[in-house]
């Protein structure tokens, strides 16, 4: 949907398709890239989740096991035949490694599953002491927390580099719509752009929390939120003059349809760019009409007649 120029109107500029394409092309970067940060979060996310779950499982199991073995300790404690029993029970039937120590033979045996110590003390073939410390199954190698990617991608690394770089080219928009007034429309263009980078890549942060509450209480989209609205603001002060209605063409609701399939299909985020998108339609072609008949009316002061 764009405002229709003045047909035959010299101060409307020609037809641009090189903008449009850039338009293009920079959407279709920005979604892509988007896109795949946002899964690569989800499933990084779903794979500490998944590990802490099991980590949980096991120390549960753990706790079971160290019951299970210091019944049975006590339930062998001084009885003959013991430390073949344990043997048995504890170590496959392989024979402990022993060492001597205050006259006794002393064997550290650590369950190979749970990671948890036990110390036994046997006299000849009865067992004459033990303890237990807390399992630690989260120590051992296989059980080791899997590196955050999220954090240390190569995407990440992007991401964090666009972000400052975003907000110089919004920084040197400005100025240049401020300061050369021939380049504005370019300018406003280049300032939109600015911002829905710098928004992008703050929605797909680690960490962040694509809720209202997360979106309410983070600086840096509160942030973009100011620059998309700057953006808006110089986009309707700058566009093309235009006429009191709008018109809506079939390429350009196809192109609409288009992209509202795409992000439909892109989950969470694509439901927030979305929503992006339409407020900021919105907000743009309301400003634009707003300007069309603030222009209108005083043209309409400056063609009246003078007594």
């Amino acid at each position: 949907m764009t405002p229709a120029p003045l047909a035959n109107n010299p101060a409307s500029p020609p037809k641009s398709y090189r903008l449009a394409i850039a338009w293009i092309a920079f959407l279709a970067v920005l979604l892509s890239a988007s896109a795949y940060k946002a899964q690569e979060n989800r499933r990084d996310l779903a794979q500490q989740q998944a590990w802490h779950e099991r980590m949980a499982q096991l120390q549960e199991d753990a706790q079971q096991e160290v019951q299970r073995v210091d019944t049975l300790l006590e339930s062998l404690w001084k009885q003959p035949g013991a430390r073949a029993t344990l043997e048995q029970e504890l170590n496959n039937g392989q024979p402990f490694e022993v060492h001597e120590s205050e006259g006794r033979e002393v064997a550290n045996w650590v369950h190979p599953e749970y990671n948890l110590p036990v110390q036994l003390s046997f006299s000849g073939d009865e067992l004459r002491g033990f303890s237990l410390r807390g399992a630690n199954p989260g120590a051992l190698p296989e059980n080791a927390q899997p590196r955050m990617i999220r954090l240390k991608s190569r995407a990440e690394r992007i991401r964090q580099a666009v972000r400052p770089i975003a907000i110089a080219c919004f920084v040197v928009a400005v100025l240049i719509a401020c300061f050369v007034h021939r380049y504005s429309w370019i300018a406003a263009n280049l300032m939109m752009f600015a911002a829905l980078t710098y928004g992008a890549a703050t929605v797909v942060a680690p960490n962040y929390n694509l809720s209202v509450q997360g979106i309410v209480s983070n600086d840096a989209m509160f942030f973009a939120v100011i620059m998309y609205l700057i953006a808006l603001a110089a986009m309707a002060s700058t566009w093309p003059t235009v006429r009191h209605e709008l018109q809506f063409r079939l390429r350009e609701l196809l192109v609409a349809f288009t992209l509202a399939a795409i992000l439909l299909s892109m989950g969470p985020l694509g439901y927030f760019a979305l929503v992006v998108f339409a407020i900021g339609s919105g907000l743009l072609f309301t400003l634009v009409r707003l300007r069309t008949k603030a222009d209108g009316r005083a043209g309409g002061l400056s063609n009246a007649p003078q007594n």
